[in-house]
């Protein structure tokens, strides 16, 4: 079996910058594949490679190129993650309309690239039979915080599947809670995350990890 060296050519004139600096875990934990960032000193991008352009992100800032020998790059344009996670925090569950979420009472906290926080008022109508917060209210809001983390890095773009979840239970809940979750590893589809439910003490009461296909929204 023999490899092939492709050539490329920089798509913008500029200054190179190794990928792991970039501000962006998707990018910089190497989730999108291994590339590099350059700084631009023009408006002008080309292609890296001669190929045929097999999509375009509906915002028109990312496009993807394959070569004849079905090589795949993709060319992103601008890190917007302050700009889109600023709007996506204006609007709705980050981003995404999520009536459960409503019905349950969760309010979304914050977003950062690979990190979530919701919380949830321990209401009387989410208490189970003793009283204490129900562990089905927790899980969902976890299943929430958790995708929420999964597609950080493009919450207006970007939707979620669940594939998998773990929870376990470490204590009674008896007051509001807030809920944590971030990225552990992931790839351009499936992204690993874990998260905490912690109460106003600052005890945990459960932990749950998960898996979650990315999904583009339409």
């Amino acid at each position: 079996m023999t490899s092939e060296i492709l050539a490329l050519t920089a798509p913008v004139a500029g200054s190179i910058v190794q990928l792991g600096e970039v501000p962006d875990p998707m990018f910089a934990l190497g989730m999108m594949g291994d590339g590099l960032a350059i700084e631009p000193e023009t408006g002008e991008v080309h292609a890296p490679v001669a190929g045929a352009v097999t999509s375009v992100h509906r915002r028109g800032h990312a496009v993807k190129v394959m070569t004849d020998e079905g090589a795949e790059f993709l060319v992103h344009v601008g890190l917007e993650a302050v700009a889109l996670r600023g709007a996506a925090l204006a609007r709705g569950y980050f981003g995404i309309d999520v009536p459960f979420m409503r019905h349950i009472g969760l309010t979304p906290v914050s977003l950062a690239p690979g990190l979530a926080r919701t919380r949830l008022p321990l209401r009387p109508e989410l208490a189970n039979s003793r009283g204490h917060g129900h562990g089905g209210a927790m899980m969902s809001a976890l299943d929430f915080t958790l995708s929420a983390a999964a597609r950080s890095h493009d919450p207006l773009g970007l939707g979620v599947i669940t594939i998998e979840m773990n929870t376990h239970f470490l204590a009674t809940a008896t007051t509001d809670l807030l809920i944590e979750a971030r990225i552990l590893r992931g790839g351009a589809r499936t992204v690993f995350c874990e998260g905490n439910v912690i109460d106003t003490a600052g005890n945990v009461v459960c932990t749950a990890r998960a898996v979650f296909k990315l999904v583009a929204l339409g």
